[in-house]
This record gives structure tokens, C-alpha cells and sequence, in this order.
């Protein structure tokens, strides 16, 4: 958040959206966003359904914000959870056409230090913009004052506020302004993002979820889809003016030496700057958005694209660089006498991100340097992100919906073009659930790393406003389960669902081609996609990413999209169907695996059926010539046998009585006797989250070991659970009574000591002392056997002739 806004009152003057849907935010509105904000000291105050505009007057004296929050309320009346016909009233406080509430409104807000104010309900611009005139001398005076006031970011109390209203006296629709609501204030969480950056990201997020988004598919001329006739009515951001813009390079700050006069830029005062370049190769980027099929179109990923390069730009404009290790051998491409670094840098949500930069090696040893050089080319790179549309003849992504991703909303995946260090920050971001940026875009996992943030209440306003608030209306239809043919076949069914045009089903190579494309296939494969589509009149088209924003990269026109949510609503009334019966139950439902009993299961069937489970309940669209996409110890993650080996043991719920190090990690193909892996244990553990915890929960016939070998008991006389590395039978720790054991950490923290349960040991007590007294009795024997022999020698050299002299 802005180091400005640090006291934030927010008066809600009706019941909100949550209200109304019992969400678990009721009572703070889109205000809940700001709970808990990590880092910086905030100060949140919520006043709910004030009697008077007195007690309103009173609440401001006292609390002095430097950012207001008034909030109107939901219509009353209306169908029972309907919101798509509701509207947002003034809040009964400040009754419309009061003049003199108003002036006192007005008056009391000119004399306390805020920075911004945002009106949530009909025709409160006029308010707004009587107070912006009243704090700066009121005219084109005013809104010059209020707007270098917002670009400068001036710290001065008296200084020019802003402003966000609603302009006009026409209705404000609850949807969209329960959207944008949300998203501003959880991207005004996000360190460093001012108000009308987070303005500039909220309202693409939520034109990009509304319902009133346009949709019309590129024609076939290429032309691009026609403005809509009615835009998603959202607030205004007061004083009018240039668009707000993203959070770019102009947003980062100088360079500041001491004792380098950087007057005519860095490039005359270092002679080598220009030859500084980040070395990002490019990868595919895979996500998970919460929604139906219809924010898989041009429109909508333009405006996704430019929030998540201004999320990423926020987040690397002012890096910190925690460490800088020089390369032995820099990339051959750079220039001769260049050098290149490994950087590791801390963005500014703390998350860890490694980069490599090149160029001049006395440039790369000054820290300052580097730090801002990494500033500068990863904002610039972050805006070079591309999404990619499905292409012409390729139905829009499939609609998913799984417990484990985005509490059970309605998710699409959509593929981008990102630098690696992207994708490795949005992982980061995704794992942490202090971060609420990626949820404000609907952003429900990062490849096939969940969004930790994502709640149920974000999950039940996305699905609201995704299906324009009507979710439980649609009529369920049946399911189609694919044929043996199809589930033979799963890299070719990706993409081809039953919306496919006929001309499509004519032309299946085409169509294969263009799916591969979608996968990431390679500039060869795109070149033969196009042509084959250009050889049947569906000319492709690409838009690279141009100016601070950049735009969407689009293989051809996107899809149509669907008339109507029912086929997402009728997957969120299945998952609410199984969420019920999971609650019911007490556990996850079983999964109808292919494959046969772990036991007698090879790993190729394992994958297969792992792979197939992952498709229907978490949405992934997984290609199996790469899965998994895990690397561990410099090769391909070996989850079958680190599902064997952690199943045997109990399975994931067995915690810390796992040496996942000195254990599992041996056997594993990704183990080597010489490697020199840190944090080995830890990284086993989050990828059988990700990929194998949800699939063991499925298959309780694969766990083994729920019995103690020395108590016969299970869970209920202790969890200090430990395997014998002997004959892998499980015991209670504290059922050894053994003195010389040692203490439980010593094999439940990764310290690869191996444990041997009171019976293994006994045996080997055994063995030893076999091996002992066989060692003695062969010694006795060797020992008689020299005596014999120095006992012979002395008996021969004592009846030896004496010599003869010449």
C-alpha cells in the first residue's frame, strides 16, 4: 500500500453484497480486503449503518483517515440472492437532493488530511468534485492542483486529494461495482501501488469479469471486434484527465550516487550501461482463472494482460537485490570481455526471485548499479507478457471446478509467453497467502501452484459475477464421459470440445495443429498452423505487445463465447454437489481409478491415471509428454515412487514421523550419493502437495503402515509415527523404550539418520554377535595355528648339523 494511506474509515451506510449472500466478509464489505495487511503499519475502522450524519461527522473527527470509504448499499427488495437487476442506493446518512447535508458533509472533509476519498454509491462525482474544488481553491485550478498532487505523491495534509465516484445520476449495477470495490482495495494492499494505479488494475479486472464485457469474436477479415454500445458502467476516477496509467518504468525512482554526477543520465556517467542486459529466456505460462469460458476472448485477455503486467511491473520497480554471485563462465552470446552475475532479489511483497544480468564486469560489482539496472529491465520485461487467444476453429478452454483450486469456483485455463523469472515470481506470490494481488485479477492458480489466497468469499463473489448473479438458476444437463477412443487419445481432445464449427470437424489436421500451438508448440509449428489456416480463408492474427501496456497476442480470432453461463453454472451446482457429500463424509470422494492396486502397478499406468485425476478435479489441461513439469536434483521429478515410498509410510498425514530426506529421497530416481541439494526434505513435501495429497486422499487402499508394530494401535495412541528402515513397518515413537534411540527429531527433521524398530535391532544384535564370535573363533584358530608353526620352527633349528669350516 501507498505509505500515505495509513488510516482508512470506511462508513457503510447499507447492507453489502456479503450481507445479502452471507458471505463470511459480512460486516466489512469490500473493506475486509485491507484486514490483516502485512508490513506497513494500517489503521482500518469500519462504521456500519450510522443514525445521523452527525454520528458520520463525529466518526471523521475522531478517526482523522487519510482514505474515506463511503458505501451506499444493496437495493432492498429484489429476488433472494439476485443481484444482476439490483442497484446501489445513497446511503440513508446522506439523502439525495439534500443540499445542506451535503455542504456539512463537504465542510467537515475539508478539514482532515485525506489523500483519497472513494463514493461508492449513484451520482456522488458531484460530491466529490465539490470537494476537490473546496481543498484547492475550486476550477481548473483545483483538478491541475489534484492531479501533480497524485503525481508527485505529495506527503503534505493540506495537499490535493482524489477522488473515485460515480459520475451522473443514472443507476450503479451492484455487480460491477462489487467487483471493482474488491479489487481496488486489495491492490491498494499491495505494497508500493498508489491510488490511481490500483484504480488503473481494478477497473481492467473487473471489465474483464463482468458480465456486460464484450465478446464479439474477431471477424473473418480480421478486423477486431466493435466497441460495445453500453461499457461496464464502473466509478470515475476524479479529477478527469489522461487515463490513470500501469505501473511502468516512468514509476521507478532515480539513481542516486553519492558523488557521481548523474545530471545527463547514467549512460554518460558509465560508459558501459547500455551494454547491461537481463538475460530472461522465455516460457510458457500456465494459469487457472476463476470464471466461465466467456473471459477466454480477445477483449477480456487484453485487459487480464495489461492488469498482470502492471501487477508484475508493481512488484519489480523497486527490488531490493539480496545477493549477487558472478558467473565463471558467462552465456557466449555477450559481448568479449563481458561478464554476467546470478542475482537473487526481493520484490516488493518479499517474494524471491533469481535473474541473471550481463554486461560490463566493473558495473556488475557496484550493487547499486545493479539493483537498478534489474529495476529497469524487469519492469520492462514484465510488460512484455503475452496471453494467447484460442485460436479460429478451436472451442473456448473447458470450464472446471475443484475444492483445491479457487474454493471450488469456476476456473478456465488460458496459456501466456512470460520470461522465466515471471513465472518463478507469480509462483511465489501464488504460495503465499498473505498476497491478495493475484486473487483481484481471479487469478485461481499459477501453473500448478494454487492461489493460497483465494477464499471461499472471493470464490463466491467471482462466481456471482462471473454468471452475471444468477448461479443457482441453470438447469443441470448431463455430463458427457468421453469414449474409450477419446480417453486414449488425451493430447489431441485438448482444446476440441463439442463447440467446435464445422469447419473445424472437416479439418482435423488443421485443428491438431492449432491445439499444439495453444500447448506451446515451437515458431515452426506456428508457422505451419497459420498457413494451414490462412490455406482454408482464417487468416491468424498477432498482436505483440506494444507502448507501457502492451496488448494480447492473439493466434487468429478468438472464440465465440457462450450465449449463457448455464454450463458453468451447472458445474458449480455439481462441485457445490460434491462439497456437500465430501462434508457429509468426512473426507474427499473416491476416485474410479483405471489402474490396479499400487502394488502391481507400473509407473506408466500410474501416470496415466494421476494425470486423468488431476484433469477432472483440478482443471489442469496436462500434456503427458511432459508431465510432471517439476525438476528435482538437475532431472524430471520421480513422483511415482515418491507416492510409493510416502504411502508406505502412512501417507502425507503422517507429518514429521517422514524422513523425506534420509528415507524417501534414496529412492528415488532423482537421488545421486554426491548431490549437494539444501532443503531436499521441504521440497519433496510441497511437490506431493501440488501433485499427490489430493490423490492419496482419493485412494486410501494405497496407504499402508496405520498400525504400530509394537502397540498395535493407531493414530489415536499418538502421532509421533517413524519407519523402520529395516523392514518399513511403522512404530510409535514413543513406544521405543530403548535409551540409546535418540530423540523423535532425529529422524522426523530430514537429518537422514536411519531408524531401526526394537526387532530389527535385536536381529542385528544378533548378527553382530554371530559375526563377533566367528571372528574370535577364526582368530583362536590363526592363533594356533602360528604357535604350531613357531613351535616347529624352533624344533628345527635345534637338531640342525653345525657348520663345517674350510
Amino acid at each position: 500500500m501507498a505509505s500515505r494511506i495509513h488510516r482508512v474509515l470506511a462508513i457503510l451506510g447499507g447492507a453489502t453484497p456479503e450481507d445479502a449472500l452471507g458471505s463470511e466478509q459480512a460486516g466489512s464489505g469490500p473493506l475486509g480486503q485491507l484486514a490483516d495487511a502485512p508490513g506497513e503499519a494500517l489503521e482500518l475502522h469500519v462504521v456500519r449503518d450510522p443514525k445521523s450524519l452527525a454520528d458520520v461527522l463525529a466518526e471523521v473527527q475522531r478517526w482523522r483517515p487519510t482514505l474515506l470509504y463511503v458505501g451506499g448499499g444493496v437495493q432492498a427488495g429484489g429476488a433472494d440472492g439476485d443481484l444482476s437487476t439490483q442497484v446501489l442506493q445513497p446511503p440513508t446518512f446522506l439523502p439525495a437532493g439534500n443540499a445542506d447535508a451535503a455542504d456539512r458533509f463537504v465542510a467537515a472533509l475539508k478539514k482532515q488530511p485525506l489523500e483519497a476519498v472513494f463514493f461508492d454509491f449513484p451520482g456522488s462525482a458531484a460530491l466529490a468534485e465539490r470537494l476537490l474544488a473546496s481543498r484547492n481553491g475550486g476550477g481548473a485550478a483545483a483538478a491541475a492542483a489534484a492531479a501533480a498532487a497524485a503525481d508527485e505523491g505529495s506527503s503534505k495534509s493540506s495537499g490535493a486529494a482524489q477522488a473515485i465516484a460515480w459520475q451522473g445520476d443514472g443507476a450503479a449495477p451492484v455487480l460491477p461495482a462489487w467487483a471493482f470495490a474488491h479489487a481496488f482495495f486489495g491492490l491498494l494492499r499491495v505494497s508500493g501501488v498508489t491510488v490511481s494505479e490500483a484504480y488503473a488494475i481494478a477497473s481492467r479486472a473487473a471489465r474483464m469479469h463482468g458480465p456486460a464485457a464484450p465478446a464479439s469474436p474477431v471477424s473473418n477479415d480480421g478486423t477486431p471486434p466493435p466497441a460495445p454500445s453500453e461499457p461496464l458502467p464502473l466509478p470515475a476516477l476524479l479529477p478527469t484527465g489522461p487515463p490513470p496509467e500501469l505501473p511502468a518504468c516512468a514509476s521507478i525512482a532515480p539513481l542516486a550516487l553519492e558523488g557521481v554526477d548523474l545530471s545527463a543520465g547514467v549512460a554518460a556517467a558509465f560508459p558501459g550501461w547500455r551494454d547491461v542486459r537481463l538475460l530472461a529466456p522465455n516460457a510458457e505460462l500456465r494459469l487457472l482463472l476463476a470464471g466461465v469460458s466467456q473471459v477466454v476472448n480477445t477483449e477480456s485477455l487484453r485487459l487480464f494482460g495489461e492488469a498482470l503486467r502492471g501487477l508484475l511491473a508493481a512488484e519489480v520497480r523497486c527490488l531490493q537485490v539480496a545477493a549477487v554471485t558472478p558467473l565463471e563462465r558467462p552465456p557466449p552470446h555477450l559481448a568479449q570481455g563481458a561478464g554476467a552475475a546470478r542475482c537473487q532479489v526481493t520484490t516488493a511483497s518479499s517474494a524471491l526471485c533469481m535473474v541473471t544480468l550481463g554486461g560490463p564486469t566493473d558495473l556488475l560489482e557496484n550493487k547499486e548499479l545493479v539493483c537498478h539496472a534489474l529495476r529497469q529491465a524487469m519492469t520492462a520485461d514484465a510488460h512484455t507478457l503475452q496471453l494467447r487467444a484460442p485460436p479460429p476453429g478451436v472451442a473456448p478452454p473447458p470450464v472446471h471446478a475443484s475444492p483445491a483450486v479457487a474454493s471450488g469456483a469456476p476456473v478456465v485455463e488460458v496459456l501466456a509467453a512470460a520470461s522465466v523469472w515471471c513465472v518463478q515470481l507469480l509462483k511465489e506470490l501464488a504460495a503465499s497467502a498473505s498476497y491478495r494481488g493475484l486473487v483481484q485479477l481471479g487469478v485461481a492458480a499459477v501453473s500448478t501452484t494454487p492461489v493460497a489466497a483465494f477464499g471461499p468469499a472471493d470464490a463466491l463473489r467471482f462466481t456471482h459475477v462471473a454468471t452475471n448473479g444468477q448461479p443457482d438458476k441453470a438447469q443441470p444437463t448431463a455430463r458427457k464421459e468421453p469414449t474409450p477412443e477419446e480417453a486414449a487419445a488425451p493430447a489431441a481432445a485438448v482444446g476440441a470440445g463439442s463447440g467446435a464449427d464445422e469447419e473445424a470437424a472437416a479439418a482435423p489436421a488443421v485443428v491438431q495443429q492449432l491445439v499444439q500451438l495453444m500447448n506451446g508448440s515451437s515458431s515452426d509449428a506456428l508457422a505451419a498452423a497459420a498457413a494451414a489456416v490462412a490455406a482454408g480463408g482464417s487468416p491468424g492474427v498477432s498482436l505483440p505487445a506494444s507502448g507501457a501496456t502492451g496488448s494480447v497476442a492473439a493466434a487468429g480470432r478468438s472464440a465465440t463465447p457462450e450465449p449463457a453461463p448455464a454450463v458453468a453454472q451447472q458445474l458449480l451446482q455439481q462441485q457445490q454437489l460434491i462439497m456437500r457429500q465430501q462434508a457429509a463424509s468426512g473426507g474427499p470422494l473416491p476416485w474410479k481409478s483405471a489402474r490396479p492396486l499400487l502394488a502391481a502397478c507400473s509407473e506408466e499406468h500410474f501416470l496415466s491415471d494421476l494425470i486423468a485425476f488431476l484433469t477432472d478435479r483440478q482443471g489442469r489441461q496436462i500434456d503427458p509428454r511432459t508431465f510432471p513439469e517439476a525438476i528435482l536434483n538437475g532431472s524430471k521429478l520421480d513422483l511415482f515412487h515418491l507416492y510409493k515410498e510416502v504411502t508406505s509410510r502412512g501417507g502425507y498425514s503422517v507429518g514429521n514421523g517422514i524422513n523425506w530426506k534420509g528415507q524417501v529421497f534414496p529412492r528415488m530416481r532423482n537421488y545421486t550419493a554426491n548431490h549437494k541439494m539444501t532443503g531436499v526434505g521441504n521440497a519433496l513435501k510441497r511437490h506431493y502437495q501440488v501433485f499427490l495429497q489430493e490423490y492419496e486422499q482419493a485412494h486410501p487402499e494405497d496407504l499402508t503402515g496405520d498400525r504400530c508394530a509394537l502397540c498395535g494401535r493407531g493414530d489415536d495412541a499418538g502421532g509421533d509415527w517413524v519407519s523402520c528402515d529395516a523392514c518399513d513397518s511403522w512404530v510409535h515413537f514413543s513406544c521405543d523404550v530403548r535409551h540409546t534411540r535418540g530423540s523423535f527429531k532425529d529422524y522426523a527433521k530430514g537429518r537422514g539418520r536411519a531408524y531401526h524398530c526394537p526387532s530389527c535391532s535385536e536381529v542385528k544384535r544378533h548378527r553382530i554377535q554371530q559375526t563377533d564370535a566367528q571372528q574370535q573363533q577364526q582368530a583362536a584358530v590363526l592363533q594356533a595355528a602360528l604357535l604350531q608353526v613357531a613351535g616347529n620352527q624352533a624344533e628345527m633349528a635345534a637338531g640342525a648339523p653345525a657348520p663345517v669350516e674350510l
